[in-house]
C-alpha cells in the first residue's frame, strides 16, 4: 500500500498477461474528493534500478479521471507493459506514481 498525499492510496497491484500482452494492474482508492486529474506513471526497473520500460497515461485509459472518483471506491487501472511475456524476469520491480501533466513533477513510490 502507498499513500499519495493522504488523498489517493494505491491499495494493491498485480501483473498478468492481458488482452494487449503483459500488464500491471493497479488498485486505487480516493480517500477524499479529488479536484485534480492526475496522470499515472509506471516504470519497470531492472535489478540495478535502471528503467527498462515505462508508460504514462491517465488512469483507466482516460475513461475515468481521478476527479470523478468517489471516496472509498476502488478503481481498477490496467497499464500495458511494453515487454514480451518472457522478458518479465525475477529481480525486476515497478515504480508507480501520480503527477500533474502541466507541472510534470512526479510524486511517486
Amino acid at each position: 500500500m502507498a499513500d499519495f498525499g493522504g488523498v489517493v492510496t494505491l491499495l494493491a497491484y498485480d501483473t498478468a498477461v492481458g488482452a494487449y500482452g503483459p500488464a500491471l494492474t493497479l488498485y486505487w482508492q480516493a480517500r477524499e474528493p479529488v479536484r485534480t486529474d492526475y496522470t499515472v506513471f509506471v516504470h519497470l526497473l531492472d535489478e540495478a534500478g535502471n528503467i527498462i520500460a515505462q508508460g504514462d497515461g491517465p488512469p483507466v485509459y482516460g475513461h475515468y479521471p481521478v476527479s470523478r472518483w468517489k471516496p472509498g471506491e476502488i478503481i481498477r487501472d490496467e497499464h500495458p507493459i511494453p515487454l514480451g511475456e518472457g522478458e518479465l524476469k525475477r529481480g525486476v520491480h515497478f515504480r508507480v506514481g501520480l503527477y500533474l501533466p502541466e507541472v510534470r513533477g512526479e510524486e511517486g513510490r
